[in-house]
């Protein structure tokens, strides 16, 4: 067969190019590698050892940063760049591993071609995506009833709940004061204080198997009668209304007033049942953009995947569109039951596919051990994303082009210190 003419070979410049866009963290996750942070830098290990010590450098970094991202491994005194990482540790040949990276990236040097059927190697499936949940038996109108039903006898009980709300969100110090509401952005906080539960519990039964289907009451069972879904916290609770596309609140979120860490409940409660009632798009800024809403994006087609809902609406007012898991960004095994968050991706994943770029964003947690979690999951949750077929990367606050004082650890202190009070 004649030889191609006229074809540019691949440079080092083209091999640059592909190390700098290539997500060399996500990576080494989606390769099962556990990638961790240390100090200001990031390590991982290569092969079965007790201490991590192969570091992983960013672009411009260490003595082959003109490479892109690379690697070295202290205890077998070796590395490279991702192409060495490719070939030495996943048995590619040179030519697959750039044209792998070509089409991770959409960088397509013009010396590379377009390769004969076959003879690329069968690209790498990175982590899965869990096994999607069980779809929600409820119809989604009987779903936002539901919420409608409760939000309104909540209102009649304490008429004070949705100003406390707002109050809590804005910056009123008083009530709070997170100061993360986007302008123009409707009702998204009511105040739930526990001295109102038996009355609330009364103005609501005559709904009680509407809003027990919808996960907003608890059925009676040998430990008592049928009661709210968070009565038991008794805390102050702040529940949090995720619209849908047409306007309507199609779920509640819970955040507890006073947790603390190490508590037995977490922060987020959640409006679910064990036959998943729950399906909204986390964030309360909807992934969908609805067009009734007065807020928009300034970052059109891109969006964050942050750790909670008054991260989202933080980012809703730095201009971004996010998700907010509602805890830990993560992906564990289909059985782990912190991966549940990651399986509620499964319904909103042809949107995602949309999205120009998604930036999975852990929190800037100062301890180190928590840095470095938080790191290791987002990848986790990146290869994840990217074995859908989404263009995901791991995003950090500091790298969102907007100065970051030294105490803000997530978005949601971001927007505090950014927004007029």
């Amino acid at each position: 067969m004649t030889a191609p003419q006229n074809r540019r070979r691949i440079d080092a410049a083209d091999l640059a190019e592909l190390g700098c866009r290539a997500d060399f963290p996500a990576m080494l996750q989606g390769f099962g590698v556990e990638v961790r942070r240390h100090g200001a830098g990031l390590v991982c290990s290569m092969r079965q050892e007790r201490t991590p010590s192969c570091h992983v450098y960013a672009p411009g970094q260490g003595r082959l940063g003109h490479k892109g991202w690379t690697y070295w491994d202290f205890g077998s005194n070796e590395g490279g760049d991702v192409i060495a990482y490719l070939t030495k540790h996943q048995g590619m040949t040179f030519l697959d591993a750039v044209r792998y990276l070509a089409d991770l990236t959409g960088f397509r040097p013009d010396g590379l071609g377009q390769g004969e059927a076959g003879a690329i190697k069968p690209r790498p499936r990175p982590t899965p995506m869990p096994a999607k949940i069980e779809t929600p038996t409820m119809p989604l109108d009987e779903q936002a009833e539901a919420c409608r039903v409760y939000l309104d006898a909540l209102c009649e009980v304490y008429p004070s709940a949705e100003a406390e709300g707002a109050a809590y969100l804005g910056p009123n110090k008083i009530h709070g004061g997170r100061n993360v509401m986007p302008k123009g952005w409707p009702s998204v906080a009511f105040h739930q204080p526990p001295e109102i539960e038996d009355e609330l519990t009364d103005t609501l039964m005559p709904h009680a198997e509407l809003l027990i289907r919808a996960g907003l009451m608890r059925p009676a069972n040998d430990k008592g009668p049928v009661r709210l879904q968070w009565g038991a916290f008794y805390d102050q609770l702040i529940l949090l209304a995720h619209h849908d596309e047409r306007g309507r609140v199609a779920a509640l979120s819970v955040r507890r007033y006073k947790y603390k860490e190490g508590d037995r409940y977490p922060k987020y409660l959640h409006q679910t049942t064990e036959r998943g009632a729950q399906r909204m798009a986390f964030g309360l800024p909807s992934l969908y953009l609805p067009s009734w809403l007065a807020w928009k994006p300034q970052h059109a087609g891109e969006l964050l995947i942050v750790e909670g809902p008054l991260d989202a609406l933080g980012a809703a007012c730095l201009g971004f569109s996010a998700l907010g898991l509602g805890g830990r960004v993560q992906a564990g095994g289909a059985t782990d039951q912190q991966s549940r968050t990651a399986r509620m991706l499964e319904p909103h994943l042809s949107a995602l596919r949309e999205m120009k770029r998604i930036g999975v964003m852990p929190d800037n947690d100062a301890d180190r051990e928590k840095a470095a979690q938080g790191i290791a999951m987002a990848g986790k949750l990146v290869a994840m994303l990217r074995a859908a077929d989404c263009r995901a990367e791991i995003v950090t606050i500091d790298k969102l082009g907007i100065p970051v004082p030294p105490e803000c650890k997530d978005m949601a202190d971001l927007a505090a210190v950014r927004q007029p009070a």
